[in-house]
């Protein structure tokens, strides 16, 4: 099944470009009776996140998407009740996906082989970094890798990090959104997402990636959650 997310201005009812924003997507499995394997298919994201443990296999299809499968088996009894509160097991089966300069995104749900109906659960949150931790008995800060049992997310699959990469952000006083890259400014307005031209800065970017500039996103990351955390309670 086909679907889309899409950000409209509540007043005008236009597309709303929005800088960045993400999805998660929980819970990816396989079913214990007739082994149907939950998948996702996501396109033209700029990073996604999984767990250090993650038991998610990440495929790029070769035509631009990229599909995230189940790998083990699970049932509804290991589903997360609350989307900011984590157990192992939920981290090890979702994904965060992180989207630049878009108002709407495209997506594919589906279950391969079987017979069993599947359900899948998603938030627009990037629960993968920022939900907590259930280690020992005590739900923990999920970004403190000195807690015994506490791995950071990890960034493309690959490297772990403190928090969601988010571009520097400049807003205007005729509303313009101007985002900062290394490699020049780019302009963003509701008629042009230009969220190709951004993934393509990014990847320029990461090959002048220096210590000063993961200190430097790291303080973005960390002024940004403080502006969006007092809405964590929105669903």
């Amino acid at each position: 099944m086909s679907f889309n997310v899409s950000v409209y201005d509540g007043d005008t009812n236009e597309p709303l470009v929005l800088p960045y924003f993400s999805i998660t997507f929980f819970d990816l499995d396989i079913s214990e009776e007739n082994r149907s394997k939950e998948y996702i298919i996501a396109e033209k994201f700029a990073h996604y996140y999984v767990a250090n443990n993650t038991q998610v296999e990440v495929t790029d299809n070769g035509d631009g998407t990229t599909k995230f499968s189940a790998t083990q088996p699970g049932t509804g009894k290991d589903n997360p009740e609350d989307s900011e509160e984590l157990e192992l097991l939920a981290k090890s089966k979702g994904v965060t996906l992180q989207y630049l300069g878009r108002s709407s995104v495209d997506f594919t749900v589906g279950a391969e082989d079987g017979k069993s109906h599947r359900g899948y659960l998603f938030t627009l949150r990037p629960s993968m970094l920022c939900a907590k931790t259930h280690i020992n008995g005590e739900w923990v800060d999920p970004l403190n890798s000195s807690i015994p049992g506490v791995d950071l997310p990890l960034m493309d699959g690959v490297a772990g990090v403190f928090g969601m990469e988010v571009p520097i952000i400049h807003i205007g006083e005729n509303g313009t959104v101007t985002v900062v890259t290394e490699n020049g400014n780019i302009t963003l307005d509701a008629n042009s997402s230009l969220a190709d031209k951004l993934i393509d800065e990014k990847n320029k970017d990461k090959s002048k990636a220096s210590p000063k500039s993961g200190i430097m996103a790291l303080l973005i990351v960390m002024t940004l959650l403080a502006v969006v955390w007092p809405l964590g309670n929105l669903q």
